[in-house]
């Protein structure tokens, strides 16, 4: 018989669970990270309208480089003064390729954060086999880090300001 394969039913149901299970559990926690970023988008897109120093267009449109411009501009911190630029930014990632699916966004996380990858064998590429959002990783302890990056970049802008907080 082949490696992998199994000739009791109830073995193969029993796999092919676990196998489901799993798969949705990795793909909750994506989905958590796109949750939480997007609770760090909106508002921060709302706090800087409010400030009324940029116009609506402008945040709207911005991405990430230019919203940190903007924050550091009218704020005077910078997310590497606060020590969650790292984090931020690949939460900002994850998110995005979990939007987008495949595109520039994780070939660039593929070079940038490995890490995502962790469960993949070495040298996969040089197999033919990509880095994708289907096999990307995000760990319980990267949505963790994630959203104490929010909590601190809130905590040293002045949480009191955010519109409907």
């Amino acid at each position: 018989m082949p490696e992998g394969t199994v000739d009791n039913i109830d073995v193969f149901l029993d796999n092919a669970q676990a196998a489901t299970h799993n798969a949705l559990c990795y793909e909750i926690r994506r989905t958590f990270a796109l949750v939480i970023a997007s609770m760090f988008e909106r508002p921060l897109r709302s706090w800087l309208a409010s400030r009324g120093v940029y116009g609506l267009h402008e945040i709207e449109h911005a991405r990430l480089p230019a919203l940190k411009e903007m924050i550091e501009g009218l704020t005077g911190i910078t997310s590497q003064t606060m020590r969650v630029a790292d984090d931020i930014d690949e939460l900002w990632s994850v998110a995005n390729a979990v939007r987008h699916g495949q595109g520039p966004s994780v070939r660039t996380m593929a070079q940038e954060i490995p890490s995502l990858w962790f469960h993949l064998p070495r040298g996969v590429l040089d197999r033919g086999r990509r880095k994708t959002v289907d096999n990307m990783r995000v760990t319980d302890r990267d949505l963790h880090r994630y959203t104490l990056a929010i909590i601190k970049f809130w905590a040293n802008a002045g949480a009191s300001s955010i519109p409907g907080v």
